[in-house]
């Protein structure tokens, strides 16, 4: 039959909730580490506030649908894989959250003090957009892997190719973009964004161009070979 677990007051729960849903009353917080609460299924008017998300690099807390406040903290570096769902996650000062792109898009991340995200561009997140991506944590944006990216690029934090690695992408998507390291960048399609800037890609690779179709161009061809 139904399983169900009423919490009707503020508790730092350390138990096991096993198959159990939980339902946390209204102005009422359930406190819990990562580790108690990942893939478990918790709802109610109360908050949830997760714990050491950091000791738990893959939690998935998607599960968790209370109306109240939902929040996550990380106390420690971590490569974070799993499912932040719909919580509001801060990262402790000097600390730093590295994850995926497709990982923190439509995420929410704050920082205290000089707390970080560091969100990293492979394959996976060749569609992803840089810019839904909220909170005031976001300080890098690295391609971690040869990618075509086709999603968008951040406006306020620049982003960085890796060496050896090479970023494609088409005109449209990076003009006036900020895009340096020492990887390569490869622009496709400048014929279709006739006044395309590029002045703002500074990678110390190559920096390649294609032009495919007649095209007037008006833009700011940067330091990028054209062919």
């Amino acid at each position: 039959g139904t399983r169900t677990a009423a919490v009707s007051d503020n508790v730092t729960f350390t138990g096991n909730l096993g198959t159990f849903t939980t339902t946390v009353a209204n102005t009422k917080t359930l406190t819990a580490a990562a580790s108690v609460v990942n893939g478990k299924t918790i709802n109610g008017d109360g908050n949830v506030a997760v714990t050491a998300l950091d000791a738990t690099a893959a939690a998935d807390l998607s599960s968790i649908t209370n109306t109240g406040t939902r929040t996550a903290a990380v106390s420690d570096d971590v490569t974070f894989t799993g499912n932040l769902g719909t919580f509001t996650t801060t990262v402790a000062t000097t600390k730093t959250m590295t994850a995926a792109a497709n990982v923190v898009a439509g995420k929410t991340v704050n920082k205290a003090g000089t707390g970080a995200l560091a969100v990293q561009i492979a394959g996976a997140d060749a569609a992803v957009d840089l810019t839904t991506i909220a909170g005031s944590a976001l300080s890098t944006i690295t391609v971690t892997d040869n990618v075509t990216f086709t999603g968008t690029l951040d406006d306020a934090v620049k982003t960085s190719v890796n060496g050896t690695k090479t970023l494609t992408i088409a005109a449209a998507k990076a003009t006036g973009k900020t895009i340096d390291g020492a990887g390569n960048v490869s622009i496709t399609a400048l014929d279709a964004t006739a006044a395309a800037d590029l002045s703002s890609i500074t990678n110390s690779g190559t920096r390649a161009a294609a032009v495919s179709e007649n095209v007037t161009f008006t833009g700011d061809l940067g330091t990028f070979t054209t062919t």
